[in-house]
């Protein structure tokens, strides 16, 4: 078996199924309806829930995190977007949508560092439901692809996933296949 390389930092561990339910109760919370929302009046409607986004240059990202997309930080509610994926964004571009999405994850999952600096972490092999990013990833395709909703419609190819939902081909085929490697669909 090969050795699983984190993608972000650790977090407490949860299941696809946990995530399922967090995406779903998220999607409540933020009145999202089952087809695709306009993402520029969505980005303003999260100011409701006191959460903010910023609007910045790539080589102002925080931390370590400079020349990415977009950042959360979930503890001061606040996504950090480059100009780039907001322009992109409310053009209601896929991957935009998927990569706020994603952030939104950060935040609803309350990923914080799970380990101190001063723990020695080197120790810890590092697992895929203990890592931010998958479990942000996660959370993305449940919100932005409901289970529910492929199984009401019928939704049986990544190419009817990718239409309804108005996600990228890339998002609609690994979301496609993970359900079918699960035996969900």
């Amino acid at each position: 078996m090969t050795e699983y390389k984190l993608q972000g930092f650790l977090v407490n561990p949860l299941s696809i199924n946990k995530i399922r339910e967090v995406a779903m109760y998220a999607s409540d919370i933020l009145k999202l309806p089952e087809t695709p929302v306009d993402m520029g009046s969505f980005l303003e409607s999260l100011v409701k829930l006191e959460i903010t986004f910023d609007v910045i240059d790539s080589s102002d990202m925080p931390g370590l995190l400079s020349h990415s997309e977009a950042c959360c930080i979930p503890e001061r509610r606040i996504i950090y977007l480059t100009t780039e994926t907001y322009l992109s964004a409310c053009a209601n571009d896929p991957r935009a949508r998927f990569t706020i999405f994603h952030e939104l994850g950060h935040f609803f999952l309350v990923h914080n560092r799970k380990f101190h600096r001063d723990q020695d972490v080197s120790r810890i092999e590092p697992k895929l439901f203990l890592d931010s990013e998958w479990q942000a990833n996660q959370f993305a395709a449940e919100i932005t692809m409901p289970l529910h909703v492929i199984l009401r419609d019928n939704l049986k190819s990544p190419f009817k996933i990718e239409s309804r939902f108005g996600v990228s081909q890339a998002a609609a085929m690994a979301r496609y296949n993970k359900l079918l490697a699960r035996k969900e669909i």
